[in-house]
């Protein structure tokens, strides 16, 4: 479960421009269909991302070493369509 610091920490997070909010429509194509309006992470172009969804409680991370899953943000989305689907 995400704790009350969590929260406060996001607060923080959301005044750097590391990270990117899902919002209610997926601008950077890179968040799952699945993920909530308040959904934010940051995706790479180096086959990583991270996503928290903090309505859903969860937390998804994508290591990967290969630069053409981050070339297309779309990549992402596919995946954590997937993930998403069997979480639910």
């Amino acid at each position: 479960m995400l704790t009350p610091a969590y929260y406060d920490a996001k607060k923080q997070f959301f005044r750097t421009p590391i990270f990117l909010n899902r919002g209610v429509h997926d601008s950077y194509s890179c968040f799952g269909d699945l993920s909530s309006k308040s959904t934010f992470g940051m995706p790479s172009r180096t086959g990583c991302m991270i996503s928290v969804d903090p309505e859903e409680d969860i937390v998804i991370t994508i290591a990967s070493n290969s630069v053409n899953i981050g070339a297309d943000k779309t990549n992402f989305k596919k995946i954590i369509n997937v993930i998403m689907s069997v979480m639910n």
